[in-house]
């Protein structure tokens, strides 16, 4: 982890970014559905391309990687119950803390993931 100045705050960032779609594979082969695998890399890949256009208060360095939707030993079900566990508490509090101060963008972020 790192710290960084973002947005008037100081935040950590996690320091681990890689490409959601590369991720398709892994998150498969630890047994989600298909069409699970499929909503993550969709939807994360979309909120990234917001994230790096975000330049002013963001941009390509805050981009989410899969290791948040990395299957823990403990998960049995990976369908769409697993899948809103882990963005409504792992993915949405680090975009509240990257959009502190940005109401508009955390709630376009938040529609866009648990649409």
């Amino acid at each position: 982890m790192w710290t960084t100045h973002c947005a008037g705050a100081l935040r950590s960032v996690p320091s681990h970014r890689r490409s959601v779609g590369r991720s398709f594979p892994i998150i498969q082969a630890q047994g989600a559905p298909p069409e699970t695998v499929a909503k993550i890399v969709d939807r994360l890949t979309k909120l990234n391309e917001i994230i790096a256009a975000d330049e002013r208060n963001l941009g390509p360095g805050y981009q989410i990687g899969h290791s948040y939707c990395c299957v823990q030993k403990t998960e049995e079900a990976l369908g769409e119950s697993w899948y809103r566990d882990v963005i409504e508490s792992e993915v949405i509090p680090l975009i509240e803390e990257y959009w502190a101060g940005v109401p508009g963008k955390v709630a376009e972020a938040k529609a866009l993931l648990l649409s």
